[in-house]
């Protein structure tokens, strides 16, 4: 069996996606010790279009993310050699020195290296991360940087039984944890490509292991920038951050040992395991959401009363699933939070829950004019404009539709107002200008937006850039109220207050998933862009379009901002006649 290191990762997560990538990389009648290929067909099924073979999972990378992300390895290999006075190729992944270690069973575990020298008497390996360094600094009283290297406290350096007991919790949670989404399955992909390195290293030479993260507090300041220098110094160091491994990496390279001797017997007793789902399966977080999240939760995604859809936290949610307790009618209302115990009633009565005096409370709070306000940014891993920092959000576009009195809005065209730019060039002080031109609280007024702390960090954001405009955008920003205060409190744990539900929502207040409830006409179903990481990839296309097509992707992105305001203004309209 051929082994990567992203199948390798997910063969030590889940003991069932052995089975599962067996069934789906083979598509026929595939056969395991312990089932038949008849046991599984419905698996299959869930895979596999049974009509026309098409794939249901297949979750290929955006040609735009793949882009950025080759883009900036580049980088940080291009400002590694600076650092560590190396050599490392960056190119295409043909290029990229492979290793791989056959085991005593044939099975090949194989990855490529970012980059790699090999002197007399040393290895050196970079593996270069698309990934802000701010989750290592943040973590102070473990990782020290010093310029532009990072290093990992070691043990000899904690003071106390307490803090050497800490740190060893530390290490084992989230540093070596191939599940911890921050730290962890960063530091756990190198150590795989150590183990490797190890195996093809038959003088024992020295390995040295590094990797390149963007530097958190790198800052761009395009009066520097040259050809050859294109990210030049900044006060906050280089834009690459060096952490080198390598120490511990060779201390704990039997954990890799480990995992390996495990996946062996997995596939040596070659057994289909039923799919068991948790917190594991990272389900809502897309970028790294298993392949196989439509087959494993498929059952528990069919009904309106699933017990996922319970709007608590995912040990609890999980839990439970895996007691048994599948749908809200399972359980005692004593067992439940307020939240939850409203979201059973609604399942079990088939009926909406709707606090009208709560909501009628907060609609007569609304100050008229109301600017429905909804911007759409773009996230580069490497910063593009003058003061960005690796990872910061542009706002590129944002919709205004302005009411001037209660249900004056009669149409998605009135009182309309977008902003979007005209190419892929720096626009953040039209788009400043913009905003405090088209929102006149001179008399007062309400900016409304839904889930507001993106609207409000954007805004705080360009207040810092523009001083000009400071006083006035932070005016709008202390406007803001949040349309999603109408339907929920914010909760943690499960704990706070509902004001309305109903089953279509099935635990989700986004408002993608509030406007069909309201207004049932209105869907983004019909445009060409339908969600934010669509408007991203139409944004990041103004770089290379032509005339024509620049003029349609304009328009396209216009329309569905546009509808996002529309449907808040539509939201309140309906929420008044209750």
């Amino acid at each position: 069996m051929k082994i990567s290191k992203t199948l390798f990762k997910e063969l030590i997560r889940c003991k069932s996606y052995y089975g599962l990538n067996k069934l789906y990389e083979e598509r026929k009648k595939v056969s395991f010790s312990n089932a038949s290929f008849s046991d599984l067909k419905e698996y299959l099924g869930l895979m596999i279009d049974k009509d026309d073979f098409s794939d249901k999972l297949e979750k290929p990378i955006e040609e735009w993310e793949q882009e950025q992300f080759q883009e900036t390895e580049a980088i940080l290999i291009k400002y590694a050699n600076k650092l560590l006075k190396t050599e490392f190729l960056s190119g295409s992944l043909d290029k990229q020195k492979k290793l791989k270690y056959i085991d005593q069973h044939g099975n090949i575990f194989y990855t490529k290296v970012d980059g790699y020298q090999e002197t007399k008497d040393e290895i050196i390996i970079l593996e270069a991360k698309a990934k802000s360094s701010k989750d290592f600094v943040d973590q102070d009283k473990y990782f020290k940087k010093d310029k532009s290297f990072l290093t990992l406290l070691d043990i000899s350096e904690t003071d106390g039984k307490k803090a050497e007991k800490e740190y060893l919790k530390f290490l084992n949670n989230q540093v070596f944890n191939p599940g911890h989404k921050t730290i962890g399955r960063y530091i756990y992909d190198g150590l795989y490509t150590y183990f490797l390195a190890t195996k093809n290293n038959p003088h024992k030479k020295k390995i040295t292991f590094y990797m390149a993260l963007l530097n958190n507090e790198y800052v761009l300041d395009l009066n520097k920038v040259t050809l050859d220098d294109p990210y030049p110094r900044s006060d906050g160091g280089e834009i690459v951050v060096l952490l080198d491994m390598s120490k511990f990496y060779q201390e704990f390279i039997s954990l890799i040992e480990k995992d390996i001797e495990n996946i062996q017997i997995t596939i040596q007793n070659d057994f289909f395991i039923e799919p068991e789902v948790g917190v594991k399966c990272r389900r809502k977080d897309q970028k790294i959401a298993c392949l196989f999240c439509p087959v494993c939760f498929d059952e528990l995604l069919k009904s309106p009363g699933s017990a996922l859809y319970f709007y608590r936290t995912a040990h609890h949610k999980f839990g439970d699933i895996l007691a048994g307790k599948t749908t809200m009618d399972m359980y005692d209302d004593s067992e439940l939070s307020p939240i939850n115990q409203i979201q059973k009633q609604v399942f079990v009565s088939g009926k909406q829950y709707i606090d009208k005096e709560a909501i009628r409370s907060w609609l007569d709070k609304l100050v008229y004019p109301i600017y429905h306000l909804d911007f759409e940014g773009f996230q580069s891993p490497l910063p593009r404009f003058q003061g960005e920092k690796p990872y910061d959000q542009s706002v590129f576009q944002f919709s205004l539709h302005t009411e001037k009195a209660k249900n004056a809005l009669k149409d998605i065209n009135d009182c309309h107002y977008s902003f979007l730019v005209s190419d892929f060039e720096d626009h953040r002080e039209e788009c400043a200008k913009a905003l405090v031109e088209k929102i006149d609280l001179t008399n007062g007024g309400t900016v409304l937006t839904y889930n507001q702390n993106y609207e409000k960090l954007r805004i705080k954001e360009l207040a810092e850039l523009y001083p000009q405009y400071r006083e006035q955008l932070l005016k709008i920003k202390d406007h803001i109220v949040d349309l999603l205060d109408v339907f929920v409190e914010p909760a943690n744990g499960g704990k706070g207050k509902i004001f309305f539900y109903d089953t279509k929502l099935k635990g989700s207040f986004s408002i993608k998933k509030v406007l069909p409830v309201f207004v049932s006409e209105l869907s983004y179903q019909d445009l060409e862009v339908q969600h934010g990481m669509m408007a991203q990839a139409a944004y990041y296309s103004f770089k290379t379009a032509n005339e024509e097509d620049l003029a349609k992707t304009r328009h396209n992105l216009e329309e569905y901002c546009k509808l996002d305001t529309w449907s808040m203004a539509a939201i309140v309209h309906a929420l008044s006649k209750i």
